[in-house]
């Protein structure tokens, strides 16, 4: 789960959404202007941190922050690409991406997702939070249901559905 989480925040990231047999598609030729957005995205940021709080039926469960885990490339056309380095294995992720802006927001299409958690298209919509030509925060939520078969102390019950909902905040800096 964290693995998918760090997608959705450099790509960001995607625990739910996965399983899901249908993705988003987005057609960025037909959003007037052909994708992309401001030219203050247009460029290389460093992910300075980026930090996930895991909620179960809107319980805190985890918060997990990394620092400097990638870097996001956005270029003006619409296109992008990325590069997470995961503090747990070590192991690098890139990929690539389409992007757009739409008022507060940064919609991120993800082609390829290095680590095949998924073979689909993942879009994510970050808000931006807090936003200059040098420095931005985002943070996407998303929400699931994952069914379990054992209580929080272990005790293996009849499977119950649960309500997940993870919250990344990515704080970025232009190079």
């Amino acid at each position: 789960m964290k693995t998918l989480a760090k997608l959705v925040l450099i790509v960001g990231l995607i625990l739910g959404a996965t399983s899901c047999s249908d993705y988003i598609e987005l057609d960025l030729d037909n959003l007037g202007g052909g994708g992309g957005g401001s030219s203050e995205l247009v460029g290389t940021w460093d992910i300075t941190s980026m930090k996930m709080s895991t909620f179960q039926s809107e319980i805190l469960q985890e918060q997990t922050e990394e620092t400097a885990p990638g870097t996001l490339t956005f270029n003006r056309n619409g296109s992008g690409s990325y590069s997470i380095t995961s503090v747990e294995t070590n192991v690098t992720e890139s990929g690539s991406f389409d992007w757009f802006e739409s008022d507060d927001k940064v919609i991120m299409n993800f082609l390829t997702l290095s680590d095949s958690v998924t073979s689909d298209n993942i879009a994510i919509a970050w808000e931006v939070i807090q936003g200059s030509s040098t420095t931005q925060e985002w943070m996407a939520d998303f929400s699931y249901y994952s069914e379990r078969e054992e209580d929080p102390y272990g005790n293996y019950v009849d499977p119950t559905e649960y309500l997940m909902r993870y919250e990344i905040r990515a704080y970025l800096r232009k190079q």
